[in-house]
């Protein structure tokens, strides 16, 4: 029964896609590749290179924009990109940094960050997002993005 049952699982090893197999990453790459992440979504947006940012997530993620809409798969996440940068908002430029990095179990990294949006070199809005990646042959892929816009403190006690 062992040997079925060890034979099962090789065979579902080795039968599943190169392509597909996730991996375990250490902590210091998650860090590393997050930040590479960060930097290359934002070369891509200030590029306006829609399948660069759809080719950040994976082909079933989910992105929630800071709007609340929520967008399904690479290639409504390249349809939005490309409305959104191709609307009004042209000249935005895109300052995403990351904050902090976990790993979530052996295939999966937690990271949260904020993002600076400038216009003719002046702030038109600040967000902050968490994403969950999911490794993939070593490399992190977005399977999960929540962008939120930042939002000004309650007033404290002296301040009502």
């Amino acid at each position: 029964m062992k040997r079925v049952l060890a034979s099962m699982m090789l065979v579902a090893c080795l039968s599943a896609p190169a392509h597909s197999q996730t991996t375990q990453i250490s902590l210091a790459d998650a860090q590393k590749q997050a930040n590479e992440i960060s930097t290359r979504f934002n070369d891509s947006w200030n590029r306006h290179d829609f399948d660069g940012l759809a080719s950040f997530f994976t082909p079933d993620a989910v992105f929630v924009a800071p709007t609340g809409k929520v967008v399904k798969g690479q290639e409504e996440v390249k349809q939005f990109f490309a409305r959104y940068l191709n609307g009004q908002t042209k000249n935005l430029i895109h300052e995403a940094v990351v904050d902090e990095v976990r790993l979530l179990g052996p295939a999966g990294v937690w990271a949260i960050g904020h993002t600076t949006i400038t216009s003719e070199g002046k702030v038109v809005g600040r967000s902050h997002w968490g994403v969950v990646y999911r490794v993939v042959d070593g490399h992190m892929l977005a399977e999960m993005l929540n962008v939120g816009p930042d939002a000004p403190p309650p007033p404290t006690q002296a301040q009502k």
